[in-house]
């Protein structure tokens, strides 16, 4: 039986090349010379037991052996064409009970919007993230023949990557009707969001507010807001600057005010109570003023509505046990809203005020963000402590949390959109792409776009199982190598007793 050990390693290294050709193709070079090797081996075998072999072959029994392999290699011939035809169909079952693994009846409906006009998706990630992408992108083209996927390696394809402007791994960019548009595939409703958009036949115009040395939307630095304007753009909006003396456009979506640093004039401030009396919605973004205050009329705009803004700096000690500073409040819980429904990821708030609601309310608030409760967080009303890096609670001063960072608020007319912090979208956190999907959220709100903030899954018990890459991997190799090569020794190892009996 000893004799039969390097037999044995020889077939089993066969069965292993197959499964490297079959799991890793592209790694030609390895491949070609596992199968010298083995074939070298295989050849050396032969000669070494070429006179039992002859006597074999006198017997008949390595003739029988030899049928046995040939039907053998039929049937995985048959079952590999069998496999071939239902790849190339792609077809599949969801076996799972809420079909989670199948689109939502809203993503089909968007689908159906294409009406026979060609769309072009191209993923642009890395090697080892493309499949979950490619495996949500593909739900999307089984729906319509008129989808097309390309995939694009980022880390390969680099000066592709550049000449597109791609920063974030998992982006895809959709060609439609001649047209560009793009958005990172996290999920189906982002990928979904941005279909109804596309397929929508009227565009969104934002309007933003200039001359108050607001958050600039053109600027690269690591203040300003070029990134937050690409995403906006990206998502099928268009942006323009608004000087508020004079009238809102009544095309105006929305009006955005981001981080004003210089007075309104009052004239200012009764156009745009004057458009959200029509109906308009707004957003306004703040941040602590360690020299004071300069807006005095937003602040009182803001009163009228109910809202006081708070001139501190909210500090969470917790933040710092998740790799933050104090100064960047880390949110991961949310008020049950439309902005926030299935929306679970952390965010940051760094360099925030605090929002005090007041009972004279015009709007029906909604406070979607806070910072953690007391003596977790908060809100210190001295500047100095700051600059001195010795902050600390003091009693009747300072504000215990927890604080509100993020709030909206709607009447019969008009929506408005609050937050404390501005940093918290500008260019720095380009990287958190938590809050910019938060702020894409909120102006999906604000303009009504919110028909498809969430997906119209049903809810479920039971705890979600999450495996990692390497107990995937260890699965694979157990399931598709280990055993079955177990079993086939154990196979020959038995019938060769039974041969020798």
């Amino acid at each position: 039986m000893k004799k039969m050990v390097p037999i044995f390693i020889n077939i089993v290294l066969y069965f292993a090349l197959v499964a490297m050709i079959i799991v890793a193709p592209e790694y030609t070079t390895f491949n070609l010379f596992f199968f010298l090797g083995n074939l070298l081996l295989s050849l050396g075998l032969i000669f070494i037991y070429r006179h039992k072999i002859k006597s074999h072959l006198n017997k008949g029994l390595l003739v029988k052996g030899f049928s046995q392999l040939l039907n053998l290699f039929l049937i995985i011939c048959i079952l590999g064409l069998l496999n071939f035809l239902i790849y190339k169909n792609d077809y599949y079952v969801d076996l799972t009970k809420h079909k989670l693994n199948s689109l939502s009846k809203q993503s089909i409906q968007a689908i159906k919007k294409l009406k026979g006009e060609k769309l072009s998706i191209q993923l642009f990630s890395t090697k080892n993230s493309r499949k979950k992408y490619l495996n949500l992108l593909k739900l999307y083209q089984r729906q319509s023949n008129f989808i097309e996927i390309d995939y694009i390696d980022i880390e390969e394809n680099l000066s592709v990557v550049q000449a597109n402007g791609i920063k974030e791994n998992g982006t895809i960019l959709i060609n439609y009707q001649n047209k560009l548009y793009r958005t990172l595939a996290k999920d189906e409703l982002a990928v979904t969001n941005l279909l109804l958009k596309i397929l929508s036949p009227t565009k969104k115009i934002i309007y933003y507010t200039v001359g108050h040395n607001e958050m600039s939307l053109d600027s690269k630095s690591p203040i300003g807001g070029n990134f937050l304007k690409e995403k906006i753009e990206n998502s099928n909006y268009e942006l323009k600057s608004l000087q508020l003396q004079y009238n809102v456009p009544k095309d105006a979506g929305l009006v955005l005010i981001l981080n004003p640093q210089i007075e309104f004039l009052d004239s200012e401030i009764n156009n745009l109570t004057k458009y959200l009396e029509a109906g308009g919605s707004a957003l306004i973004s703040l941040a602590p003023a360690f020299n004071g205050l300069m807006i005095k009329k937003v602040e009182q705009f803001l009163m009228k509505n109910g809202v006081e803004y708070k001139n501190l700096l909210v500090l969470d000690k917790l933040a710092a046990q998740q790799g933050a500073q104090a100064s960047i409040p880390i949110v991961n819980n949310y008020a049950d809203h439309p902005i926030t429904k299935g929306f679970n990821d952390r965010t940051l708030f760094p360099i925030s005020g605090h929002f005090n609601l007041m009972s004279n309310a015009a709007f029906e608030w909604n406070v979607i963000a806070r910072s953690t409760p007391f003596p977790g967080s908060w809100g210190e009303t001295s500047f100095q402590e700051v600059r001195d890096g010795k902050s600390s609670y003091n009693e009747n001063i300072d504000y215990k949390g927890p604080l509100n960072l993020f709030l909206v608020g709607e009447n019969k007319n008009s929506r408005i959109a609050l937050f404390s912090s501005s940093s918290f979208i500008s260019n720095q956190f380009q990287g958190q792409s938590n809050n910019f999907n938060l702020f894409l959220n909120t102006l999906d709100w604000l303009v009504r776009e919110d028909a498809l903030l969430s997906l119209d899954r049903p809810g479920f018990k039971g705890n979600l199982i999450y495996i990692s890459s390497e107990q995937v991997n260890l699965v694979f190799y157990l399931a598709i190598l280990t055993f079955p090569f177990l079993f086939f020794i154990a196979a020959i190892f038995v019938y060769n007793r039974r041969v020798n009996k």
